[in-house]
């Protein structure tokens, strides 16, 4: 009777024993898991960082800021035109020239400007440049206005 209690016992044990086992096996499956999705957390918040840093780069290259104004719409107004880049509409009140114009001359490779995206960008230096240079070239008679 006693050697059929000791067996019982020890079966008892067993179980006991294998069902810590399954239940460490599990926590240690779960702890993994939220070390995934953790690590995968990190790596998303690090994503939009940079592309918030992406974003504040792009908006300071053509001119806008956090602290400008806002317009009905909510969005970004441009910054005084005294930023060493301008913008299309910065470059517009500068010239005293037409958005049109602009973009002909640009996009024939005629006026210095830099396409980042869908937004043209004028370092204010190579416009002041430009204007120099096309102020000393005589103009010929064929391109002379009627």
């Amino acid at each position: 009777m006693e050697r059929v209690l000791t067996e019982a016992v020890r079966d008892r044990r067993r179980e006991q024993a294998a069902l810590f086992q399954r239940q460490a096996e599990s926590i240690r499956h779960r702890v993994k898991v939220n070390e995934k999705a953790q690590a995968e957390a990190v790596k998303r918040r690090d994503q939009i960082d940079s592309n918030q840093q992406q974003l504040l780069n792009t908006r300071a290259l053509f001119g806008y800021s956090e602290g400008a104004g806002k317009s009905k719409v909510g969005t970004a107004m441009p910054v005084e035109i005294q930023d060493s880049v301008l913008t299309i509409d910065e470059q517009e009140a500068y010239l005293k020239i037409a958005k049109s114009t602009l973009y002909k001359l640009v996009q024939e490779g005629k006026l210095p400007g830099q396409k980042v995206g869908r937004h043209w960008g004028f370092h204010r230096n190579s416009i002041d440049n430009w204007l120099q240079s096309s102020a000393e070239t005589p103009v010929s008679l064929k391109h002379r206005p009627k």
